[in-house]
């Protein structure tokens, strides 16, 4: 799993990345872990071999803790085998946890950046204030009035509309340059 989100975590670290970039590359993650969530028995049956050949080389022997009668602090999950416990104790638990943190850090900003993706010339040619609405709510404390924000737009939309499609920045870092 961690090997899936190594990419992820290079590029979510680059010093200019761009948040509706970064958005799609977790939501690309996140499908490719769904996917392997669905799978998760046979994910797990390959993991738990690799991990049982190297504890063998390491000469540990494989444990599973103690059972309670009364579970208080411990995963008393059913299990027929070893691996099987591994699976429902561990394994999925922290898939699932793994994937909702995911999604608890990025789904959030989704609507406001892609309200924020129409003030890119790319898009604000195409399309009207009011698509900015998500993203103006989102920062009403740190813009000045609504109406001069929609005057800066439309300055910003007649200024892009003048341009040749090909020739608009296609992201903000690239927006702020020209």
């Amino acid at each position: 799993m961690l090997s899936t989100t190594h990419n992820l975590s290079e590029k979510l670290q680059k010093k200019h990345i761009d948040l509706s970039e970064a958005i799609a590359n977790v939501t690309s993650v996140l499908d490719m872990l769904s996917k392997q969530r669905v799978n998760a028995n046979d994910n797990f049956k390959t993991l738990y071999a690799q991990v049982k050949e190297i504890a063998a080389k390491l000469d540990i022997k494989e444990e599973i803790p103690r059972v309670r009668r009364l579970q208080t602090t411990r995963n008393n999950v059913p299990y027929s085998t070893e691996e099987e416990y591994y699976r429902r104790a561990v394994y999925v638990p922290y898939f699932d946890d793994f994937c909702n943190s995911l999604k608890e850090r990025f789904e959030s900003h989704k609507e406001t950046v892609a309200s924020l993706q129409d003030i890119l010339p790319e898009f604000c040619t195409k399309t009207d204030f009011y698509s900015l609405e998500a993203a103006f709510n989102f920062y009403e404390e740190d813009l000045s009035h609504k109406e001069v924000v929609q005057s800066k737009f439309m300055l910003l939309k007649e200024k892009w509309s003048q341009e040749k499609s090909e020739n608009l920045p296609k992201t903000a870092i690239s927006s702020l340059e020209k």
